[in-house]
């Protein structure tokens, strides 16, 4: 990878973390508004944390080692910063809602895009190499986005079965 692609990567990287981090902080806003759901989102949560820290050691992985990396996909910095947006307002209408329990389908559903959204499945896509390290992080975090989506599904389906 030449200088520019490292540096604009390594910036992907870094704003996909905020992205979790971000993703942390609705899940966060859903434990304290659904308590009787608490360990579904602190799970979630503490998950998304853990995402955030992966891609950072990803990055330092990737300046540590460029030569092992070849540039993969393009991803616009502006559209994770959108996404970043989404997700803080989607916390921000969690911790405003008056009668949290009426919109719960809504929190869930808004939790389900979240995770079926292209960026929370694609990390593994940013760069192409074969540093082992980095391509067990961007598994694990394939993997986690995707046990993430069954968790929420499942949680989701077992409340419309008890309406």
């Amino acid at each position: 990878m030449t200088p520019a692609d490292v540096a604009s990567t390594l910036e992907v990287l870094k704003v996909l973390a905020k992205l979790e981090l971000a993703v942390a902080h609705f899940y966060a806003a859903c434990a304290q508004a659904y308590p009787e759901d608490r360990a579904l989102w602190k799970g979630l949560e503490e998950d998304e944390q853990l995402h955030a820290a992966h891609l950072g050691r990803m990055g330092q992985i990737l300046a540590d080692w460029p030569a092992e990396f070849d540039r993969n996909r393009s991803f616009s910095v502006a559209a994770v910063r959108t996404f970043i947006g989404y997700a803080d307002s989607a916390t921000q209408r969690v911790r405003g809602l008056p009668w949290p329990k009426a919109e719960y389908p809504q929190i869930l559903a808004l939790a389900q895009d979240m995770e079926r959204s292209i960026l929370e499945s694609k990390y593994g896509e940013v760069v192409k190499g074969a540093h082992p390290e980095f391509r067990a992080l961007a598994a694990e975090l394939a993997t986690a986005t995707a046990a993430h989506r069954a968790r929420i599904a499942a949680h989701a389906a077992r409340l419309a079965g008890k309406r």
